[in-house]
């Protein structure tokens, strides 16, 4: 058989890379929660395909919140900046990062379920490079 190769959870990641910048556990991924923190980033796969055998673009679609537009804003576009450096830099935390393409800049997306927080909302492709699995099952060949 070949090999398997797998690509990173591209949510997680971001959201590993986010809290390392931002150091203040701002960054969240998976159910919504009910209720927003006053100042958070929501990260949401919304699609993207593989392009080759090990690349991932994995479209990246950020929630920024605060109470004031002027900080929204400014958080978008702080996250925008630092994942944009990590594409430069080419890594983002341990994965290789191949490209950052721009889908969607930020802008002011206001929130119907949660109105007394301000939204914008920005989408990036992270081209993410997958890695030959080494899980295997407990008959000892792969899953």
């Amino acid at each position: 058989m070949a090999e398997l190769i797998v690509m990173p959870d591209a949510e997680d990641l971001t959201r590993r890379f986010l809290d390392s910048e931002l150091g203040d556990g701002t960054a969240c991924t998976g159910t919504a929660p009910s209720t927003w923190p006053p100042r958070s980033v929501y990260i949401r796969r919304t699609g993207g395909t593989t392009t080759d055998l090990v690349v991932d673009r994995a479209q990246i679609t950020l929630e920024c919140r605060a109470a004031l537009a002027g900080t929204a804003a400014q958080l978008a576009a702080h996250v925008r900046a630092l994942l944009s450096a990590a594409g430069r830099d080419g890594w983002l935390l341990e994965v290789p990062l191949l490209d950052v393409v721009e889908v969607s800049g930020p802008y002011l997306d206001p929130d119907p379920i949660n109105p007394k927080l301000q939204r914008y909302t920005q989408t990036l492709v992270l081209a993410v490079r997958g890695e030959v699995s080494t899980i295997t099952s407990p008959e000892g060949g792969t899953p």
